[in-house]
C-alpha cells in the first residue's frame, strides 16, 4: 500500500471515529513539503465541494496515532468551518491570520474538541512527536503537553 492510500485510511476511520458529519464531504489528504505539521484547503472543481488535509511529509515515516492526532485536529476545523456561512469562514481567516491571540484561542479549542471527540490519546501523540523533533511548544500550537496530560488523566 503506498503512502497516500494508507493516509488516507487513517482519515477516514478518523471520520467514521469521530466525525460522522463529515462523511457527506468529499474530505483528502496528501503529503506535502509544507512549513508546518498540517493544513486544510477548500477544493471547489467540477461541482465536487471539499477539503484536502495537507500533511507534512516528515510525517510519513510516524506512528498511526501521530498521524491520526494531526488529521482529527485538522477535522475538527473542518467541522467548526461546515457550520458557518461564507463570510462567517472569511471573517474567521481574516481573525485568525491576523490577531495572534485569536489564533491561539482557536487553536486551543480544536484541541479541546479533538478530545472531546475522542482523539486525545492521537493528539497527545502528535504533540509528543513534535515536541520530539525538537520544536518546544508555541502557544499558537494549542494546548502544551503538559495541559493534555491533565486534561487526558496521564501522570
Amino acid at each position: 500500500m503506498n503512502d497516500k492510500m494508507e493516509l488516507n485510511e487513517i482519515l477516514d476511520e478518523t471520520i467514521k471515529r469521530g466525525y460522522p458529519e463529515l462523511l457527506e464531504y468529499n474530505i483528502k489528504a496528501e503529503y506535502k513539503k509544507i512549513d508546518c505539521w498540517g493544513t486544510y484547503e477548500e477544493i471547489i472543481q467540477h461541482g465536487l465541494n471539499g477539503y484536502v488535509i495537507l500533511i507534512n511529509s516528515r510525517l510519513k515515516s510516524t506512528d498511526k496515532p501521530v498521524k491520526m492526532g494531526l488529521l482529527a485536529s485538522e477535522l475538527s476545523h473542518i467541522a467548526q468551518e461546515v457550520k458557518m456561512t461564507p463570510t462567517q469562514i472569511k471573517r474567521d481567516e481574516t481573525l485568525y491570520t491576523k490577531i495572534k491571540r485569536y489564533r491561539i484561542l482557536d487553536e486551543r479549542n480544536v484541541d479541546i474538541i479533538t478530545i472531546l471527540r475522542g482523539f486525545g490519546k492521537e493528539l497527545y501523540a502528535f504533540t509528543e512527536f513534535v515536541e520530539r523533533e525538537g520544536y518546544p511548544h508555541k502557544n499558537e500550537s494549542g494546548l502544551s503537553l503538559r495541559e493534555l496530560k491533565t486534561l487526558l488523566g496521564k501522570k
